[in-house]
């Protein structure tokens, strides 16, 4: 629980990381392109720390069954 806690808190941390660069970027293609790849590295690092809860949850259902 606290590993999924600390990864939700570091992926809103590089999202508004990455929206400051973005909002700062004044048009710059190059800071605008890193800004997304951290948005997008970010969501998937949500996608995949939910799935792994989800994994945990149903591993847990089978075997009490």
């Amino acid at each position: 629980n606290w590993a999924f806690g600390l990864l939700l808190i570091l992926a809103v941390a590089f999202i508004i990381w990455a929206a400051f660069l973005y909002l700062t970027s004044g048009g710059n293609e190059e800071k605008t392109g890193t800004a997304k790849k951290y948005i997008i590295a970010a969501v998937i690092a949500i996608i995949i720390a939910a799935l792994a809860r989800v994994v945990v949850f149903v591993v847990r259902q089978l075997i009490q069954v």
